[in-house]
């Protein structure tokens, strides 16, 4: 499997290879995989020993925009627009 990989395409980055890709900085990776920051949706922070390293494939896939958000939920009580809509569609 490693011959078919070539070898500058790592399947692991480093932090600080995912903030020269994304130009942001090293510290802000490191709050978002600790937790301080969010970590930008679909990508996918592992750690190894003492060392942290982005997912090279979902870190391009967050780049092209492929990992789409999903549409936050509101709480609390549905609006009287929802509410219609929902009877409609039922």
């Amino acid at each position: 499997m490693s011959d078919k990989i070539a070898a500058n395409q790592k399947i692991l980055l480093t932090l600080a290879e995912a903030a020269e890709l994304t130009s942001s900085s090293v510290s802000w990776w490191r709050q978002a995989v600790r937790g301080e920051k969010k970590l930008p949706r679909g990508v996918v922070a592992l750690r190894q020993g003492k060392i942290w390293k982005i997912s090279r494939a979902s870190l391009d896939a967050w780049i092209s925009g492929a990992a789409v958000a999903a549409p936050a939920r509101r709480r609390g009580r549905p609006t009287k627009a929802e509410q219609v809509a929902h009877r409609q569609e039922g």
